[in-house]
């Protein structure tokens, strides 16, 4: 669900060379470790192959290329990927990640590739489902840590006929 939120792509400065200013190879070229966790086709996950794909990591490849840097990208659970950023574990994160005030105050973010909106997700048999307010009184599951998480959280705090599952 957090890939379709709002793929702002935290792909930290990507559109700049700025992000690329950190750690040298053995080569002589700039090497940069990026995090996404690689299970949200089409932007990143494993093919069959075992290789770390999809549009975010083309694009994160592509523009290593244009700023001549090295780069490897690490499969990373999205619950530790922010401490993982914090702490320097990895340069950047090319992973979907939708762009908040909160979020703001401790990363940088490039522009966005991609915005998309909450929505609910249910059978086609289900007509019930239309709106926020129709959750009433149902059990909804989300991603820790997602913006789907935040926003039905703070729904969540406002009502006694509601749960959310994480």
């Amino acid at each position: 669900m957090k890939k379709i939120l709002v793929v702002a792509a935290l792909l930290l400065v990507l559109s700049t060379t700025m992000v690329f200013a950190q750690a040298q190879a053995e080569s002589g070229k700039k090497s940069y470790v990026f995090a996404a966790n690689c299970a949200w086709p089409p932007l990143e996950f494993v093919d069959e192959n075992g290789d770390i794909v999809g549009f975010e990591i083309d694009l994160v490849n592509e523009i290593a290329k244009v700023n001549d840097v090295e780069i490897s990208i690490v499969n990373v659970a999205w619950e530790g990927i922010f401490a993982g950023l914090a702490n320097g574990a990895y340069d950047a994160v090319a992973s979907g990640v939708s762009v908040t005030e909160e979020r703001k105050a401790t990363m940088d973010f490039s522009t966005p590739i991609l915005v998309v909106t909450q929505a609910i997700l249910a059978p086609v048999s289900n007509t019930d489902l239309s709106n926020t307010a129709s959750l009433n009184n149902k059990t909804v599951g989300v991603q820790l840590g997602t913006t789907g998480h935040i926003f039905l959280d703070d729904f969540d705090q406002s009502r006694d006929d509601f749960s959310v599952i994480i």
